[in-house]
């Protein structure tokens, strides 16, 4: 079966949220995001952007390009609301909808274009139905592959619709430069320079994969997928992947908080480990924690990029829990969702890492958990 992939990506959604609640502020340089002109700024509407300002940026710094600008602090809970009904809507036009982050998604359409009369129609009745009911705007990129589908829908942005057709992702790649493809930073594109490929049309020189594998590393193997069009989406597999969790229940409730720290270490060990036989990674990090008087809550966060390390999910875990420890606890839980599989274009970046967590799960696999873990 040939697959079509439709990524979506709401555009500024932080600030398209506000808007739509404060319809009065469009046109308007909004910011959420370092409101006392402390702390970091999280979205800027695009009249924003034209003083300089962007996500990252300190407050104070944003505060000195835009002195007028309205900084707001930011409805996080609006933001998840706004995420829920979004994907709710994408849902009604593909069965077969998973979520990146809070904006942005893609969809396998190849089983219901001849409902909606193709890709075009498709695409654009989604975004009309999102806008008509949420008053925000999306940027779509329909491709073969995901990787692709995410490329293009930069093309569009705002408010746009980019189609790459089946076989032609040679045309639309040949031109662009090396770091469009995602999860290319500065030391990235730096490695690809050094090696004389400025564009991705660059890489066709290479004529089969092991020559490319050789000449770039384990990047090779994904890179000719997307070169060549080809996808690697296992439909099945993927709806088995909802989520990842652990939790323990203590016999008798902690209050030492260097023993709660070990006791997320030891969870994050478990659902990392859990991850990585699954040849995952995840975006989305929840904790769960239970007081002495049975007093549950979750708390989750979405990071910027997937995880898969036993280090990166204790320290966001930790930091989730940190917030909430202020009396004995009963039980704590970790949960990863949002997953990706691991053949990503870029997770040789980390290859050290991998390499001796893979030799850690071997270990652990072979002989038991207890036979090695994190120190504090």
């Amino acid at each position: 079966m040939k697959h079509r992939f439709l990524f979506a990506d709401a555009d500024m959604f932080f600030v398209s949220v506000e808007l739509a609640m404060q319809p009065t502020m469009r046109g308007l340089p909004v910011v959420v995001g370092g409101s006392s002109g402390r702390g970091v700024i999280t979205a800027a509407s695009y009249e924003a952007r034209k003083f300089g300002i962007h996500a990252g940026m300190s407050g104070y710094r944003a505060h000195q390009l835009c002195p007028n600008g309205i900084f707001l602090k930011g409805n996080y809970r609006a933001y998840s609301s706004y995420s829920d009904r979004m994907f709710a809507i994408f849902r009604q036009f593909s069965p077969d909808v998973h979520v990146r982050s809070i904006d942005e998604g893609f969809a396998e359409i190849s089983s219901c274009l001849s409902l909606f009369g193709g890709e075009e129609q498709l695409a654009l009745q989604l975004k009309d139905s999102i806008f008509e009911q949420l008053g925000i705007t999306v940027s779509i990129g329909i491709a073969s592959t995901i990787t692709l589908a995410k490329i293009c829908l930069e093309d569009g942005k705002p408010d746009g619709l980019t189609i790459v057709p089946e076989g032609g992702q040679r045309d639309y790649l040949k031109e662009l430069p090396i770091g469009r493809i995602p999860g290319i930073g500065p030391k990235t594109k730096l490695y690809f320079t050094k090696k004389g490929i400025l564009h991705i049309g660059d890489l066709y020189r290479y004529t089969t994969k092991e020559e490319l594998t050789r000449q770039v590393g384990s990047y090779g193997h994904s890179l000719w997928n997307l070169l060549q069009g080809v996808s690697t989406y296992n439909e099945a597999s993927v709806h088995e992947r909802k989520s990842i969790s652990n939790e323990n229940t203590f016999y008798e409730a902690l209050t030492d908080r260097n023993a709660i720290e070990k006791e997320v270490m030891r969870l994050s060990e478990k659902v990392g480990f859990r991850l990585r036989k699954q040849g995952l990674k995840a975006k989305t990090i929840a904790v769960k924690i239970r007081y002495q008087n049975f007093t549950t809550i979750t708390r989750r966060t979405t990071v910027q990029k997937y995880v898969e390390m036993d280090k990166e999910i204790f320290q966001e875990a930790w930091r989730l829990l940190q917030k909430e420890l202020r009396s004995p606890v009963r039980l704590i839980g970790i949960g990863l969702s949002s997953f990706m599989d691991n053949e990503d274009l870029f997770s040789s970046l980390y290859e050290k890492d991998r390499k001796l967590h893979k030799a850690v799960d071997f270990v652990r696999e072979k002989y038991g958990r207890k036979t090695i873990f994190h120190a504090r």
